[in-house]
């Protein structure tokens, strides 16, 4: 039984890697598609501010994964505060080549990101694995055929 527990948690923990992986290479071709248009543009500044925010981005939040996958020896959770420090680092880093910035560092727009952008990430990776399963559940039942 005791096996069992543990298989089902390293699943459990390969999966949310391997979705947090392709939901960071889905958020780089959106980003490939954004630089594009700003390039085409000749919005150079904002080119930077977005490659920049989300270099911190991904950076904070494998970083912030990965100290507290060490502290906690549990590598099968995504814990909230990773997004959205990662979420606030992002706009902390781009926020200062912003146009309109009075300071270096405006905290109420940093908490914002980190609500906003870390919350939302977190929140799709949280719930896309349950979604997925009850849809393909749903289609068995009206098909008789079941794949994930």
């Amino acid at each position: 039984m005791a096996g069992t527990l543990e298989r089902k948690s390293v699943d459990e923990g390969a999966q949310l890697r391997r979705d947090l992986r392709v939901s960071l290479c889905l958020l780089a071709l959106l980003l490939v598609f954004v630089l594009s248009g700003l390039a085409w543009d000749g919005n150079w500044q904002k080119l930077l501010r977005v490659l920049i925010g989300f270099s911190a981005y991904v950076l904070a939040l494998l970083s912030a994964i990965g100290i507290y996958g060490l502290m906690t020896k549990r590598r099968a959770s995504l814990p909230f505060a990773a997004f959205a420090l990662a979420g606030a680092a992002a706009e902390i880093s781009s926020g200062w080549l912003r146009p309109t910035a009075r300071t270096a560092v405006d905290l109420t727009t940093a908490l914002a990101a980190a609500i906003l952008i870390g919350g939302a990430h977190w929140l799709a990776l949280r719930s896309w694995r349950p979604l997925r399963e009850r849809i393909a559940k749903a289609k068995h039942e009206a098909t008789g055929q079941y794949r994930l």
